[in-house]
């Protein structure tokens, strides 16, 4: 149990980290980038979000001993992930087209 205390202490430290360090990388871009990193940004703190609370299904579900919860968590969090992974791929997306432009293949 205390593993795990110590795996969900690591996963809320490391991704406010993140998202503190990809914010700033969006706010000292450039200009044509901007909206694309901001949206990866956006993506990756969505993403540590969703490792928190699927890291918090397994620290509850173990604490209560209740599987009910531990799965209800844990499912939510897979649905929270999969929407960041979508904001992900726009923001390639986004890069991708920008880069058309220039000739890029």
């Amino acid at each position: 149990m205390l593993l795990i205390g110590v795996i969900f202490l690591a996963t809320i430290i490391i991704g406010v980290i993140a998202s503190i360090f990809s914010f700033k990388a969006s706010k000292y871009s450039i200009d044509e980038m901007k909206s694309s990193l901001k949206l990866r940004a956006y993506a990756i703190s969505i993403i540590c979000f969703g490792f928190i609370v699927h890291t918090a299904g397994d620290y509850f579900g173990g604490l209560y001993a209740s599987e009910n919860l531990e799965l209800s968590l844990e499912s939510i969090a897979h649905v929270i992930i999969f929407i960041a992974i979508i904001l992900c791929t726009l923001s390639t997306k986004k890069i991708g087209d920008m880069t058309k432009e220039y000739k890029f293949k």
